[in-house]
């Protein structure tokens, strides 16, 4: 799929709703993923700086400049040039795979949604969720490796919008013990089925949800089975987490940062 930039600003009312971004780089070898910087929006300029500046560390090529906080009314490009722009023939049904096509959306929200998930391209921007007065909080995530686990979508057919779905730590995986696992929800663990993986950057927050006793809900929001048009191997279902955290916890612990 190809990206181009975006050329819609964010309004002052749009930025209030807006996430906060980690903004990731993943090494091409080890697949791991690093934090590099914060990605934000307030008062309708979008800011970047990095997290950290040591002796070593390579910049993103839009900003030579570790030290520098980076300002603009424009969504920087190595970030527009991951959502699909408004110009394209499918962006309609772009917009509907994630559901959101009942409005044209700002950047933020696509990104909140996508992640700015590209397979050529190693940065991707995990969204921070935000804790509301009561304590509530609500991601989203495209689901990982449906086509590895449910090759012919058999467990996806099954799904309907709202469904509640289940997660489960399979710490006995080869490739990285801390994956989280994502299947159909079932008051008998053994009629559960698989769907796929929670995205690898997301997994520690899973885990310290849990570490901490807290309950938490995965909905089904978005379903696209394999065929639809623009369907790609990562956006087949996307899901909604919604927790009630404590006082005390830490989101930005949660997720490494």
């Amino acid at each position: 799929m190809t990206h181009h930039l975006l050329d819609r600003d964010i309004s002052d009312s749009d930025a209030a709703e807006a996430p906060e971004f980690l903004v990731l780089r993943q090494n091409p070898a080890t697949r791991a993923y690093a934090q590099v910087g914060r990605l934000s929006c307030t008062g309708g300029m979008y800011e970047f700086r990095y997290i950290t500046h040591g002796e070593g560390d390579q910049p993103l090529p839009e900003f030579p400049d570790l030290h520098q906080v980076y300002r603009s009314p424009h969504l920087f490009a190595t970030f527009a040039n991951h959502v699909m722009t408004p110009r394209r023939d499918s962006y309609r049904q772009y917009l509907r795979m994630i559901g959101l096509d009942s409005h044209t959306p700002d950047p933020f929200e696509v990104l909140a949604r996508t992640w700015g998930d590209q397979v050529s391209d190693t940065v991707q921007l995990l969204p921070i969720p935000r804790v509301d007065g009561g304590g509530g909080l609500q991601t989203r995530f495209l689901v990982h490796g449906g086509r590895h686990v449910d090759p012919e979508a058999a467990a996806l057919r099954t799904l309907r919008v709202g469904d509640q779905l289940d997660l489960r730590h399979e710490p006995d995986n080869v490739q990285d013990p801390r994956v989280v696992l994502v299947l159909t929800g079932a008051a008998d663990p053994s009629q559960q089925r698989r769907l796929g993986y929670v995205p690898a950057p997301l997994a520690p927050f899973i885990h310290a949800l849990w570490d901490a006793g807290t309950d938490f809900t995965v909905i089904a929001e978005h379903i696209n089975l394999p065929g639809s048009r623009l369907v790609s191997n990562q956006m087949r279902l996307l899901a909604r987490l919604e927790a009630t955290v404590g006082r005390d916890f830490d989101v930005e612990a949660a997720l490494g940062s």
